[in-house]
């Protein structure tokens, strides 16, 4: 009888703590943002974003929920060196994101936000974070440490990121999203492009994703 009462225990223990975990994933582009030159702004064509991410449902507030994210960036940022734009500086970059925070659904009519088909709600995210910035640079002039326009290829530094965007289930478990944010980077160097300026590098971001949650219950 013990071994069978154990085993019994132990499943509903995970049942009840399940039902406030989900996991998510997703794609989208980034935009490097807040660079600056003595030619104007930086040149640049739409980069990738890849996230995947869990999180936890308070209990006693399911609208609020402690996520930990991991966001992946591949972008090219472009300066030109000369007025004229004749030569231009090109950098492909990585930026590699652990997040931790907290997402707030803003569901009216709910104090809990219950996962069931073709519920919907408005959600916020503010996250905080190391980030590892890797670049490879492209241009027969990059190889040279003398070069203003570029900064070290490796680097890591801190990382903060706000999100807004909409969630609707399509049952229990699964539901999609869409959202819009920007990842600020307090320095100079995640583009690998040194502007003439002292504004810092942030990246702004147009997402898709989905999820699934550990929902057990209507």
């Amino acid at each position: 009888m013990y071994r069978i009462i154990c085993p019994l225990i132990l499943l509903l223990s995970f049942s009840l703590n399940a039902q406030y975990n989900s996991l998510g994933f997703g794609a989208g582009t980034s935009f490097f943002r807040g660079e600056t030159t003595a030619t104007g702004a930086i040149l640049e064509e739409p980069g990738i974003n890849l996230y995947g991410y869990y999180t936890y449902w308070l209990p006693a507030d399911e609208r609020f929920q402690i996520t930990g994210m991991l966001d992946l960036d591949f972008n090219r940022p472009q300066i030109a060196s000369s007025a004229d734009g004749s030569q231009v500086y090109e950098a492909y970059t990585l930026l590699i994101s652990p997040l931790f925070g907290m997402r707030f659904y803003w569901d009216r009519w709910l104090l809990d936000y219950v996962p069931e088909k073709n519920q919907s709600a408005l959600f916020f995210g503010l996250y905080l974070g190391p980030a590892i910035y890797i670049h490879d640079y492209q241009s027969a002039t990059a190889n040279t440490k003398d070069n203003i326009h570029y900064t070290d290829g490796l680097g890591i530094s801190f990382n903060s990121s706000a999100e807004i965007g909409y969630r609707i289930f399509r049952n229990s478990h699964w539901s999609y999203e869409i959202s819009t944010g920007f990842k600020y980077g307090f320095n100079d160097a995640w583009d690998g492009l040194k502007g003439n300026t002292a504004v810092n590098d942030w990246l702004f971001h147009v997402k898709l994703g989905m999820s699934y949650s550990f929902y057990q219950w209507q």
